[in-house]
């Protein structure tokens, strides 16, 4: 992009977040089980205690020392600590333990090959996924210029925010719903998944109505006018 300023050292930053963004597949596991345990409530005060201070010190040593770096260091060990405070709850709850158990040559076999073929449809699922849901800044910035890239990141940000909201409500329920449906009979599990269809596209026509009518209203409030994209096609 002509427009766009050289940045020094711009190879670490962006091994930085590679690695922290990595880091936290490293507790995925540990927050998949509290999930499925229905103990989501743990997962969202872990990561969301977490959060909220990596982003105190965050904004607290730009504030002080102007150090990208250090900035993206804080998260660093932010994903470290969260990842063994994850481990320590598993390792010391006892409905998590794993009995060893012996399974034949054939068996190991078939696991690893069943193994190997997930591994490979998650890499191209997630390559799929950086190349349709992360490619907009791009474009924007190729085909208009960088100041449509800021106006389109403030709506970006709020949408995002609701997406949060709507996910943090979605996980924390998914569980206990699984957990009363295994014990239903079919009529019963398709009764409840079309009420639950039929709350989703309430929640889903509400918001995007809101969403479209109101934004605009939003982004004045906080930025300014000039932040404004017209609600035209």
């Amino acid at each position: 992009i002509d427009s766009v300023n050289a940045v020094s050292h711009v190879f670490i930053y962006w091994a930085f977040f590679v690695i922290n963004t990595s880091l936290t597949y490293s507790y995925a596991k540990h927050s998949t089980l509290l999930t499925a345990n229905q103990q989501y409530s743990v997962v969202r005060k872990i990561q969301g205690g977490g959060k909220i201070l990596i982003i105190a010190l965050q904004i607290l040593l730009l504030v002080t020392t102007h150090n990208f770096l250090l900035y993206l260091l804080v998260e660093t060990i932010g994903v470290i600590v969260q990842y063994f405070i994850f481990k320590n709850i598993i390792n010391n709850d006892i409905h998590f333990k794993v009995v060893p158990q012996s399974i034949s040559d054939d068996e190991k076999t078939t696991l690893k090959n069943e193994l190997k073929i997930k591994i490979k449809n998650m890499f191209f699922h997630k390559i799929g996924g950086v190349l349709v849901l992360n490619t907009d800044y791009l474009l924007v910035s190729k085909f208009l210029n960088l100041s449509y890239v800021t106006i389109y990141g403030s709506y970006m940000m709020v949408f995002q925010v609701v997406t949060v909201l709507m996910s943090s409500f979605v996980n924390a329920i998914t569980a206990s719903v699984g957990n009363f449906l295994i014990n239903q009979n079919d009529d019963e599990v398709t009764s409840i998944a079309k009420q639950f269809n039929t709350v989703f596209i309430a929640l889903a026509t509400f918001i995007s109505l809101n969403m479209y009518f109101l934004v605009n209203d939003f982004i004045t409030s906080w930025i300014g006018e000039k932040f404004i994209l017209g609600n035209g096609i």
